[in-house]
């Protein structure tokens, strides 16, 4: 009896090992598919403001921030609106919003307030559940 029970203590070690082994290999994998370079995706768009169609790029990405080493320790995710066909770029109005984290999602500052579109809310009374009618922010 007492060489089975160790005969079974071994196998879970040895399993366990294994596991561990399988574990972190996929944790090593995980980490080199995540990549560490900035990515975005721009997609084009126009809006009718005041009567005048306006074409406009909408650019989702993040950035990365380094340490003092230079090794990559957090994502920060953007969303750009530029003017298409503008010829000084330099003399472009520019804003930065920011918002989100614990307790609000950024979603309702481009969706609210800011974004070429907007979702249309009942100020007065409660918002219904999704799906949210867009309309032109004009």
């Amino acid at each position: 009896m007492r060489t089975l029970v160790l005969w079974l203590v071994f196998c879970l070690a040895c399993g366990s090992v294994l596991a561990a082994e399988e574990e972190g290999e996929k944790k090593a994998e995980d980490k080199a598919t995540m990549t560490a370079e900035p990515r975005s995706s721009t997609t084009q768009h126009s809006i009718r403001i005041d009567g005048e169609t306006v074409r406009y790029s909408a650019t989702a990405g993040w950035l990365i921030m380094e340490n003092d080493e230079g090794d990559p320790i957090a994502r920060f995710g953007y969303t750009a609106y530029n003017r298409d066909g503008v010829a000084d770029v330099a003399r472009r109005p520019l804003m930065f919003a920011f918002n989100g984290g614990p307790g609000s999602s950024s979603i309702w500052l481009h969706m609210g307030v800011l974004g070429p579109r907007r979702v249309v809310v009942a100020d007065a009374d409660f918002t219904l559940p999704p799906p949210y009618e867009l309309a032109d922010n004009e």
